[in-house]
């Protein structure tokens, strides 16, 4: 049995759960398994390979669903040392989450909201360190580069798109209040990830107007960039609707770089309007990233973000004016 377990298990993971299940790949696992060896099966899986496994036999269910939750509870103890108890209510797949059933159509156990919280792991861009964030502060108008990408942010009013151009793009000092944007802003400044000038880039970005009356005008300045943000206020049940219908509007069939950030995290009420853009970024493969704009290092792993897709524009590709 021991020799056949490799084999049944990547039949698993490469077929998936439900075509595992009618060809009975698991009907060899009848009897329980130790504790050591399911251990050291689970410890070459990641969350989503995990969740499959449950279906070997209720003890491998039993085990994993223990597994996740101390690991989700853990998790939670330690960012409630760093940061606090009331920064845990703001965490996304949380203990609360689950238990208190109001998000039982996202996740009904352990296994499967430790599953999801890998996914969206996997949208949120490239993590970056504090010594990151000042080099890329550091590199602002820094150099010389023929490399040019545009960049176009995109959203409703007031999502925090005028106040990230005059503080991370124009290094201006936080405002109270901003100027509404009438048709676009524009601000261009020259940046760099690292000390190699192949990923140095004169970013060219463009604010536009909030507000459906300027969608149709927005499609000017979509049209041609190699960066698209779109910015979603967390405090609004609109966004997902709004976000669903201008992504399909501005990238269908286009070969662009687009990028979902989600803004005033502070200010959002529950997880549930976070829940139904993570699903919907996920099903489009969009990057995605909660954040308060008005904290500078999370702004600025915003821009480190954008320089990132940047990077990966083919040479070739890069904005021509």
């Amino acid at each position: 049995m021991s020799e056949a377990l490799p084999h049944q298990l990547l039949l698993t993971l490469q077929q998936g759960e439900q075509e595992a299940m009618s060809n009975n790949i698991f009907e060899g696992f009848d009897r329980e398994l130790p504790v050591d060896m399911m251990h050291l099966i689970l410890s070459f899986l990641s969350p989503v390979e995990w969740h499959p496994l449950r279906c070997v036999n209720r003890a491998f269910y039993v085990f994993i669903e223990r597994v996740m939750e101390q690991q989700v509870r853990n998790r939670e103890i330690e960012v409630e040392l760093l940061h606090g108890e009331e920064q845990v209510k703001k965490e996304l797949f949380t203990s609360f989450d689950l238990e208190s059933g109001l998000y039982a159509d996202v996740f009904d156990s352990w296994s499967d909201l430790a599953r999801n919280r890998y996914l969206y792991e996997q949208l949120v861009p490239s993590s970056c360190t504090n010594e990151d964030i000042e080099l890329l502060k550091c590199s602002r108008g820094v150099g010389k580069s023929d490399r040019r990408a545009k960049v176009t942010l995109c959203g409703p009013c007031m999502t925090g798109k005028t106040m990230f151009t005059y503080t991370a793009i124009q290094d201006r000092d936080l405002l109270d209040h901003y100027p509404a944007t009438i048709g676009a802003g524009y601000a261009a400044k020259r940046f760099a990830i690292g000390n190699s000038d192949d990923n140095r880039f004169n970013l060219e970005f463009w604010d536009t107007a909030g507000g459906y009356a300027y969608e149709e005008l927005n499609v000017m300045y979509v049209r041609g960039c190699n960066v698209l943000v779109f910015m979603v206020p967390l405090n609004d049940n609109a966004s997902s609707a709004w976000l669903q219908r201008l992504h399909h509007q501005y990238c269908s069939g286009r070969d662009k770089k687009c990028l979902v950030i989600g803004t005033k995290k502070d200010l959002k009420q529950d997880n549930r309007l976070s829940y139904d853009l993570i699903t919907y970024c996920a099903r489009s493969q969009l990057p995605y990233y909660e954040c308060d704009l008005r904290d500078p290092e999370q702004m600025y792993r915003v821009l480190y973000a954008i320089m990132l897709l940047s990077i990966q524009v083919p040479e070739k590709q890069s904005f021509q004016q």
